[in-house]
């Protein structure tokens, strides 16, 4: 079901990122996607990001401990299979602010003995990204299957995680992650509806954020509103916090 996820993803929310590009500069804008398109996940679920040419920075595979066989890498995780693969586990809201602060990674599959691991290295955009995803990883691992995923902290500002494949008989599968991927889905159209209310894109992204947070899963997939949004004095505070928000989210701690 994580792949069918992966593969309807587009499908969900390009409509709305084409969107955000139309209130932003008209026809002419989604003409220029189509010149310039978004290179990673994260520029389309977070459109912020690619209103600020917010590119990932180059970092360095992962070093293969002796005797691995390599089976596939220098690819990008993105940050849409981190918010799956966390939330399958942790809470919703905690896997999804981590997978927001994603800056790069990449990522290398080996066969080690008679398992098949993976190691991810990530780095976040900002130093309180990459504090947000070690806290993210930290409550995913102790959440697993007792040794089967670790997780340190790199000197270079980036992080390395290492998970196995525990076998047949591991219960590892919680299906979570489906209910979560509507948390996501509500987050953007939360954007897009403010945004064609007048909004520029950094005020739509601060208030679908506020707005997000608030929002259990629950109500989401029940599909009852979320009570925030019928919450006058919590929605008229939010629109005022975010007013002012700026062009970019990222702060003087960017190390992407």
């Amino acid at each position: 079901k994580g792949l069918e996820m992966l593969q309807q993803w587009p499908y969900d929310v390009g409509p709305i990122f084409v969107g955000s590009l139309q209130k932003l500069g008209g026809q002419a804008r989604v003409n220029a996607a189509f010149r310039s398109p978004p290179i990673d996940e994260e520029q389309v679920i977070d459109p912020i990001a690619y209103y600020n040419a917010d590119l990932p920075a180059p970092i360095a595979a992962p070093v293969l401990p002796p005797g691995a066989k390599k089976l596939d890498s220098a690819k990008e995780f993105g940050a849409l299979a981190w918010y799956l693969v966390l939330s399958e586990r942790i809470d919703a809201h905690v896997a999804l602010k981590a997978a927001l602060g994603w800056g790069s990674d990449t990522y290398t599959v080996a066969r080690e003995g008679k398992q098949t691991c993976m190691e991810i290295r990530y780095r976040g955009e900002t130093r309180q990204d990459n504090t947000e995803m070690l806290d993210a990883l930290h409550k995913w691992i102790a959440a697993l299957p007792r040794g089967m995923a670790s997780v340190k902290a790199n000197t270079d500002h980036t992080m390395t995680l290492r998970s196995c494949d525990p076998g047949t008989t591991a219960k590892v599968v919680t299906d979570r992650s489906i209910d979560a991927y509507q948390l996501l889905l509500f987050r953007d159209q939360i954007i897009e509806v403010v945004m064609k209310s007048g909004a520029p894109l950094p005020a739509a992204t601060c208030i679908g954020d506020a707005v997000t947070d608030r929002a259990s899963v629950s109500d989401i997939v029940a599909g009852r509103t979320p009570p925030v949004l019928t919450n006058v004095h919590a929605m008229v505070q939010i629109g005022l916090d975010c007013r002012n928000a700026p062009p970019s989210a990222l702060t003087q701690d960017k190390i992407d």
